[in-house]
């Protein structure tokens, strides 16, 4: 009978008290943090909106030039000044639009194996690898803004090398254009130029005040290394 009793006590605390998952109580789920603790974790996480827009404005603009050089050079997409500045590089002779959708149009299709001093495909050749440096440094600015890997942290300084590197290449660009705009002047083909040169020095002097805001830079908790990686 002792036994008996003991053994339906014991299986009646156990129906009682069912085993729960581990951590149930102390685990804290996105619901139950508060809106200022989510504010801190996304502004230590993203770079300031601010800085997000001036990128995607500034560099999108210039990207939009770039992939014309790639894959419509000679096109005039900006009106006189682009017109004037196309003539100055002699690139109108790439694009040729006479029968219609047909036409190549400066794309990749025309270029020919051979090159001659009538088609001058190195000169096209140049043309279309500056359109595609060009192309890459605008993408290097703007990738770390749209797409970076989940463990980027603003506040922690982990966008710091990339804003200080597109600020550099920014200058020498613009100080590029600067040395070249007597010429482009004197052809009457420096408008576009110095479009380029205030939008580069926007996006910098922009760049520029979210780095030194963020000068302050946290330390984040060490992490160990993966097991054989030295």
């Amino acid at each position: 009978m002792g036994k008996a009793s003991k053994q339906k006590a014991g299986s009646a605390v156990t129906a009682k008290s069912p085993t729960e998952p581990l951590n149930s109580k102390n685990s804290k789920t996105d619901d139950s943090l508060s809106p200022a603790v989510k504010k801190e974790l996304i502004a230590e996480h993203l770079p300031p909106i601010g800085l997000v827009f001036t990128v995607i404005a500034c560099s999108g603009f210039l990207l939009m030039f770039a992939f014309r050089d790639v894959f419509a050079t000679g096109r005039n997409i900006a009106g006189e000044m682009d017109e004037a500045y196309l003539q100055f590089t002699k690139s109108v002779v790439f694009f040729d639009n006479s029968k219609g959708w047909k036409s190549q149009q400066g794309g990749l299709s025309t270029i020919q194996p051979i090159t001659t001093d009538a088609n001058n495909m190195g000169g096209l050749f140049v043309r279309k690898l500056g359109g595609a440096a060009n192309l890459a440094f605008q993408f290097q600015k703007l990738m770390p803004v749209l797409i970076h890997p989940w463990d980027a942290r603003w506040k922690h300084g982990h966008f710091r090398p990339v804003f200080w590197m597109a600020v550099t290449a920014n200058v020498l660009v613009s100080a590029f254009y600067a040395y070249s705009l007597p010429d482009l002047a004197a052809a009457g083909a420096d408008g576009l130029p110095k479009v380029f040169m205030s939008v580069l020095a926007i996006e910098s002097m922009v760049i520029l005040y979210y780095l030194y805001a963020s000068r302050k830079v946290k330390v984040g908790p060490a992490v160990a290394m993966t097991e054989g990686k030295t």
